[in-house]
């Protein structure tokens, strides 16, 4: 019965990221549990370890042959909650070739405002450490292990809401 209920949860699951990357409409820049606006969603570039603000460069183009991960970063507007409150966001990157546009991995992080913070940033990455990722978009074919050459879109979900969308190019 156990392995019923994992397979059911996978199926809804996968159900669920198919609906989204169906999903056309523009994102709505707004958190409403946080009363938060999106100001930016930006990539950088990182290794094992982040980069201290400073030392980031935003970009949307990233060389083929170096990079590692592609970090992307959140930036929202809004009065301190006035108490931890949870903003679990789902990250979805697309890929986009010849054979059209498709979920190639998904990521949720778990993340938080504290209470006495206004104007935060939340941030998580993509890379090919592992297929886990790869194989929680749903796909049914095999993992490249490997940054392909090409245009991919990063949107953002919060409780199911898209609100913010982004591109960036390997190449």
């Amino acid at each position: 019965m156990v392995g019923l209920m994992r397979a059911y949860e996978k199926d809804r699951i996968y159900g669920e990221v198919q609906a989204k990357a169906a999903d056309r409409s523009a994102p709505v820049g707004v958190i409403r549990a946080l009363d938060a606006k999106v100001t930016a969603l930006r990539f950088f570039e990182s290794g094992a370890t982040l980069p201290p603000a400073v030392e980031r460069r935003y970009t949307t183009r990233f060389p083929l042959a170096t990079t590692r991960f592609v970090v992307w970063e959140l930036d929202l507007a809004h009065p301190a909650p006035g108490r931890w409150l949870p903003v679990p966001i789902e990250a979805l990157l697309f890929f986009r070739d010849a054979a059209g546009e498709r979920v190639i991995q998904r990521r949720v992080f778990q993340t938080a405002a504290p209470a006495d913070r206004s104007n935060t940033y939340h941030m998580d990455f993509f890379g090919w450490e592992d297929d886990y990722y790869y194989g929680r978009a749903g796909s049914t074919t095999q993992s490249p292990r490997r940054w392909l050459p090409g245009s991919y879109r990063v949107d953002l979900y919060v409780t199911d809401v898209k609100v913010a969308s982004g591109s960036l190019e390997i190449r």
